[in-house]
């Protein structure tokens, strides 16, 4: 992108400072400048990213009439890291965001699936391990026995889901993983 006219410049300054977006890392504010600078110039202000683009840089965003949309953030977001917010770019931010959410989602499931379905299965595993070695599985252990996904914090997320359940009992210490109280109980029963 060639450099912006002064006039797109100052312009831009002036949509910065509205909408009190501060730069983000090592990003200066004459960086933030030119790129919402670069984004206007190619932008006409009638087309509805031109609109959300004036909407996001005219001022604090509002909760008045509700949460803002996403690309006003994303426009927002790519602003503080000196990058020009244009359409592309900006539908480029949006569709990460909604990616990490589905993702973020499908974990939250995996996460219920395996609290609901693994609780007394993983409390057995636990124990076998314990009885034969003396120490507990570490969590990446239990998960590959237990089949769970391989993400770390998906395991972590279940590991610590059926602690709060009562399936599992854990301390700092490395190894530390136990049948809970809810197993014990179980197999009292």
């Amino acid at each position: 992108m060639n450099d912006p006219a002064p006039a797109a410049i100052k312009l831009g300054a002036r949509a910065v400072k509205a909408a009190r977006i501060k730069p983000h890392g090592t990003v200066t504010r004459q960086e933030m400048e030119r790129a919402v600078a670069g984004a206007v110039v190619v932008t006409h202000p009638r087309t509805p990213h031109g609109q959300a683009l004036m909407r996001a840089l005219s001022g604090p965003l509002s909760y008045a009439e509700g949460r803002p949309g996403p690309e006003l953030g994303a426009i927002r977001w790519l602003t503080a890291r000196g990058q020009a917010p244009t359409e592309a770019a900006t539908a480029a931010r949006v569709a990460a965001v909604e990616a990490r959410r589905t993702a973020g989602a499908a974990r939250g499931q995996a996460v219920r699936s395996a609290v609901a379905a693994d609780g007394p299965g993983a409390a057995g595993t636990v124990a076998e391990v314990v009885a034969r070695t003396g120490t507990g599985p570490t969590w990446r252990e239990l998960a590959a026995a237990m089949g769970w996904p391989p993400h770390c914090g998906t395991r972590s997320a279940i590991v610590r889901s059926l602690a709060r359940t009562g399936w599992l009992a854990f301390t700092r210490d490395e190894r530390s993983l136990r049948p809970g109280p809810q197993a014990t109980a179980a197999t009292a029963a």
